[in-house]
């Protein structure tokens, strides 16, 4: 039995082969005809020992994915994302079609303003009667450049609104409050306080009908380069931590291990122990106490500055779970930036550091809708 990845929980603002040996890589597929493709990188995933897939990355000259497609052994597709940009690079469509989930086709644009902000999404589902629909966002700045509202509709019917407040003082306060229905009635607001006016150090979610506050604090090893060392998270809002996580840094800025205390009684329930050579990981050792002694080892290795294979393993047997095998036909370094792709897990087993806390991040980074 493998059992779930562990759930890393994010701030509430809104990464050689053991026993086992190697995995036969299936033969590659015939490659599509993409215009505008210029070169392609390619990912061999392997599930158990008999489980096969084929990610394939189409690039245009800028470096962007223009298309990425997942083939099984045999050929036969089963997921593929198309994109595009306009004169300036920027990604305004984005075409999905999955073979395996629920939603068989999704549609989604990004509209931009003169200053490289998203000001308008919009995201339509179809080829499944039950989630079929359109979802869109329009997001406004106010004079000075700072996010001040965001507005979301579903199928043409606004609903919610959210309100961001710049508060000032030390900690900075930035508070959002969630009108949900746009009825001008917020039900939730949030409240994150950055020291310095750049990094997360308490959050709250307040619920307004009074029943629920969650408040997460964060302790800094060095404040100044952002290195956290622990986060209390109340669920409750009683005081008492329900979930603590611990980080031990190393030299260079690195994260050398994460302890995760589930239950908040001060029991280590998991930990997370990682190995660096240049600076780049190469062995991440995950540890499970609350469910059994458990031990997985991520062997991570590097051709010059490229993955070049990740591999997943259980120690106490020496099954190795799933592989990831890169080859590249394209120079440079180009991205493998397709979230919602279903082999992507080595991205995860490669994520050394779980929190997102400058008050630049607060937002999130691109818009991506899933």
């Amino acid at each position: 039995m493998v059992p779930p990845r562990i759930l890393v929980l994010l701030p509430l603002t809104f990464a050689s082969l053991g026993c086992g040996g190697p995995a036969a890589v299936p033969a590659p597929p015939e490659e599509d005809e993409v215009p505008g493709a210029v070169c392609t990188n390619r990912i061999d995933y392997t599930l158990g020992s008999e489980t096969h897939y084929t990610a394939v990355y189409h690039y245009d000259e800028g470096g962007r994915v223009l298309q990425y497609a997942e083939r099984m052994a045999d050929g036969k597709q089963i997921f593929l994302v198309k994109r595009g940009y306009d004169a300036r690079g920027r990604r305004i469509t984005q075409n999905v079609e999955d073979g395996r989930l629920g939603i068989p086709h999704r549609d989604m644009t990004w509209e931009w303003d003169d200053q490289d902000r998203v000001i308008h999404t919009t995201f339509v589902r179809s080829g499944s009667e039950l989630h079929d629909g359109t979802s869109e966002s329009r997001f406004f700045f106010d004079a000075s450049g700072r996010r001040e509202r965001d507005e979301f509709f579903t199928d043409g019917v606004l609903s919610s609104v959210s309100h961001h407040r710049y508060l000032g003082g030390e900690p900075f306060v930035l508070e959002t409050g969630r009108d949900t229905g746009g009825d001008g009635t917020e039900e939730t607001v949030y409240r994150g306080f950055y020291a310095g006016g750049e990094w997360l150090v308490k959050a709250e979610h307040v619920y307004m009908n009074g029943e629920q506050i969650v408040t997460e604090d964060f302790t800094y090893e060095d404040l100044e380069a952002g290195h956290v060392s622990r986060r209390d998270y109340d669920a409750e809002g009683d005081g008492q931590a329900d979930y603590v996580d611990r980080v031990f840094w190393g030299e260079g800025g690195l994260v050398e291990r994460v302890e995760y205390d589930t239950k908040g009684d001060g029991v280590l329930d998991q930990s997370v122990d990682f190995e660096y050579e240049d600076g780049r990981i190469v062995s991440r050792t995950w540890d499970v106490f609350d469910q059994g002694t458990q031990k997985f080892i991520t062997d991570v290795n590097w051709s010059g500055a490229r993955l070049d294979r990740v591999a997943r393993r259980y120690v106490p047997t020496g099954e190795v779970i799933e592989t990831w095998v890169f080859s590249y036909g394209c120079e440079g370094d180009k991205p493998m930036d397709v979230p919602i792709a279903p082999i992507h897990g080595f991205e995860y087993e490669l994520m050394t550091y779980p929190f997102l806390l400058h008050f630049e991040d607060r937002f999130g980074g691109f818009p991506e809708m899933l």
